[in-house]
């Protein structure tokens, strides 16, 4: 015989839906909040002593909580570089998945860098840090340059195949079109990074722009 089950078990919480939504949220922003500190008090003490001298029983202790907290968020000490960048990436991927074909694809997948950059604004000093912590960590910097790499390029590939109306599997261009743009905003933002944040990334899209213009290549023949 089956045992009779606990009504308490789909029992709703006090208040009904919108307090337990409301528990919920407020349960994800302290998540949040605790994660945001853990990271960057490791960034700090990453671009203090670099990341190779930094423990992550160090990283606990100067975020006021235990080492299981630090592991349950970032379960390896590398997720505590790589993380940023790849939320970073996600962002960037849905713009671009949000952009239509176009004739003229170039100069709107150029402008949409700069736009993202005006839209996060104070999350651009937190990129600032994390470039001078990573940049100790000369291997994780690489992993983190090859997953946006490999990310963006195939999205930008996508998308200029719609916008020229090829397909990607037989039309080397887009490929090398997309490689070369993905290429100038990573030397850009590098150069950013490198000066510690100190310019105007929107400047620096300005003048990048101002460049001869990437036009698609000439057909074969």
């Amino acid at each position: 015989m089956q045992a009779e089950k606990d009504p308490s078990v789909d029992r709703i919480a006090p208040g009904g839906d919108d307090e337990a939504k409301q528990l919920s949220d407020g349960w994800v922003r302290r998540r949040q909040r605790i994660a945001a500190k853990i990271e960057s008090t490791a960034w700090r003490l990453f671009a203090e002593r670099t990341y190779s001298q930094v423990t992550v029983e160090e990283i606990a202790a100067a975020s006021g909580c235990s080492i299981r907290t630090v592991t349950r968020h970032f379960p390896a000490k590398e997720d505590l570089l790589l993380d940023f960048q790849r939320r970073k990436n996600r962002v960037i991927l849905q713009a671009f998945a949000e952009l239509a074909p176009t004739d003229d694809p170039v100069p709107a997948i150029w402008a949409t860098w700069p736009r993202l950059a005006d839209r996060e604004g104070e999350s651009l000093a937190a990129y600032a840090m994390w470039g001078r912590a990573a940049e100790t960590a000369p291997e994780v910097m690489h992993r983190a340059h090859g997953e946006r790499r490999s990310g963006i390029q195939a999205a930008l590939t996508a998308l200029l195949a719609r916008s020229l109306g090829t397909d990607p599997d037989n039309d080397v261009q887009v490929h090398v079109m997309a490689a070369m743009l993905e290429s100038a905003n990573s030397a850009l933002v590098d150069y950013w990074l490198s000066r510690g944040g100190v310019d105007d990334l929107g400047s620096l899209y300005e003048t990048v722009g101002r460049l001869p213009r990437l036009e698609r290549l000439p057909d074969g023949g």
